[in-house]
């Protein structure tokens, strides 16, 4: 139980009792529980989507969603892919590009990135509200997206032999990846059938083409790398889900009908 309530503790703000803050050299060892966390963390997307759409309309609703979304998170990822993108865009070389995401301010490339990822998010958002059963999105995108960044911090080598990458890639093995590998298509295809396990499938196939154009930026992934995959496997998701529209025809799909 010590690794999920770390994996809990890393992933959001809600404090958990006995830990006053995220042991990092625990978090990589605690990955296969990741997925775990952004069920719960879905849940409660859902409930504030829910409760939202009996007092406001769907734009406020998405927004608020989107909101919540970083809010319970601390932003952790959002501030990765802002660095990447500061780094990846402003330098030149795999040295000066790993030493631009050491800054913790942020730059144009980053706001950039984190702006054009919440508007994606927030209108995808919508979108479900509008013409699509949102509850399930939100609930299984924040599991699928981990379940992703676990097995991307298995698969590509860390762009440094030392420091928050390294820590996380010696910590997951190939138990933990396909663990949360399993967890995130067994949680999908449950609501939405085969078509889920097809959504979960192109994620992964998204998720090799942005860690292999990261990984040729900067010689590999590192910590604001495994972070920016999570919030880039959540904007696809969200659109890929709004193109196939899955039905709910798996075996816990009658929940949401």
């Amino acid at each position: 139980m010590k690794r999920f309530f770390s994996a809990f503790r890393f992933m959001t703000i809600i404090p958990v009792p006995g830990l006053k803050h995220a042991d990092l050299n625990e978090a990589g060892r605690s990955a296969v529980f990741f997925p775990v966390v952004g069920l719960f963390i879905g849940a409660v997307l859902c409930g504030a989507a829910y409760l939202g759409g009996l007092l406001w309309s769907a734009a406020v609703v998405s927004a608020v969603v989107t909101a919540l979304w970083v809010i319970i998170t601390a932003g952790m990822h959002i501030d990765g892919l802002a660095d990447l993108a500061d780094g990846v865009g402003g330098g030149w070389d795999v040295e000066s590009r790993l030493r631009i995401m050491k800054d913790s301010s942020i730059g144009t490339y980053g706001a950039l990135a984190v702006g054009i990822l919440l508007m994606l998010k927030a209108v995808f958002i919508y979108e479900s509200l509008t013409k699509y059963n949102i509850l399930p999105v939100l609930l299984l995108v924040p599991a699928a997206a981990r379940g992703v960044q676990v097995i991307s911090i298995r698969i590509f080598r860390p762009a440094k032999t030392e420091g928050f990458g390294a820590v996380f890639k010696n910590g997951v093995n190939t138990f933990d990846a396909v663990t949360a590998a399993v967890f995130s298509v067994a949680m999908l295809t449950a609501v939405w059938g085969l078509q889920g396990t097809a959504v979960f499938g192109l994620s992964v196939l998204f998720m090799l083409a942005a860690g292999w154009w990261i990984s040729r930026r900067l010689g590999g992934l590192n910590g604001d790398s495994y972070g920016a995959v999570c919030e880039l496997s959540e904007a696809f998701l969200l659109i890929t889900v709004t193109v196939i529209r899955p039905g709910l025809n798996g075996p816990l799909g009658f929940i949401f009908r």
